[in-house]
């Protein structure tokens, strides 16, 4: 009698067992399915992510200029305060990325800077305001009607950048970037009662951290070039005058805002 009613019990217990089972198959099948297709989409979304990544070739930098000026005597211009603005493009020198994260480029593009400084310890004049001229006043003659002295010292410059950078793509979007570019510049120094214009050929070299489109950067730079004074020419007494020529000297630092942008 127990036999009989044991294995009545065993026959309904089964099919629901088995019923369960089933349930549980499907849904380790259908977890497999999905996490099949995320690790898929993830596979096929990397590339992208990555090819968007070095889309991003041409960078807008916005920084605050420390330039120290000299001139020939040695005398350094104290400076007020300066600007840059440079707008460069990478050329990629190969398709892919070294380990999928290096690459090595080609730039080019223009760079703007401008410097406020205070007149140097030899530049003070203590004549009549505004006159020029290599020879004493005579008696009589009324005041200029300027005082060049009092517009203060200006520097710019303005010239094409060439050069090569290293870019690393270690994680997502983060770039960590270094360059080394030669950037003959034309350059003009107003200091008062003289506007000094020549060419300054500079070495310029930096590093940069951006996240993105967005980042910050450091560039040091140095020049050295010949200006010819030409205000003091066009206003010396003597015809056969020659336009004075003097050395400037030009080492900076700049601390700057990197945009990038591409297509």
């Amino acid at each position: 009698m127990f036999s009989i009613l044991f294995i009545c019990a065993m026959s309904l217990f089964n099919p629901i067992v088995a019923h369960e089972n089933d349930d549980v198959a499907v849904a380790t099948v259908v977890e497999s399915t999905i996490s099949a297709n995320n690790e898929s989409n993830q596979v096929n979304e990397a590339p992208v992510l990555n090819e968007r990544f070095w889309r991003k070739r041409k960078s807008l930098r916005f920084g605050y200029e420390m330039n120290v000026l000299q001139n020939a005597n040695g005398s350094v211009y104290p400076e007020v305060f300066g600007v840059g603005f440079s707008n460069v493009r990478n050329f990629w020198l190969h398709k892919k990325p070294i380990a999928n994260c290096l690459k090595f480029a080609f730039d080019m593009g223009f760079d703007i800077n401008y410097t406020l400084l205070d007149l140097a310890d030899d530049d003070s004049y203590t004549g009549p305001s505004g006159y020029v001229g290599t020879e004493p006043l005579p008696d009589g003659d009324g005041e200029a009607l300027v005082d060049l002295t009092s517009i203060g010292s200006h520097y710019f410059s303005v010239g094409w950048a060439l050069g090569v950078s290293v870019t690393v793509n270690p994680v997502a979007k983060l770039r960590v970037a270094g360059y080394a570019h030669f950037v003959p510049s034309a350059a003009m120094h107003f200091s008062g009662l003289s506007a000094n214009i020549g060419f300054m050929p500079y070495l310029k070299y930096g590093c940069e951290l951006s996240y993105g489109a967005v980042g910050l950067g450091a560039e040091w730079g140095t020049a050295k070039g010949k200006c010819t004074d030409l205000i003091s020419s066009f206003m010396s007494e003597s015809e056969n005058s020659v336009a004075p020529k003097s050395l400037l000297y030009s080492n900076y630092t700049k601390l700057y805002i990197v945009f990038r942008f591409g297509r």
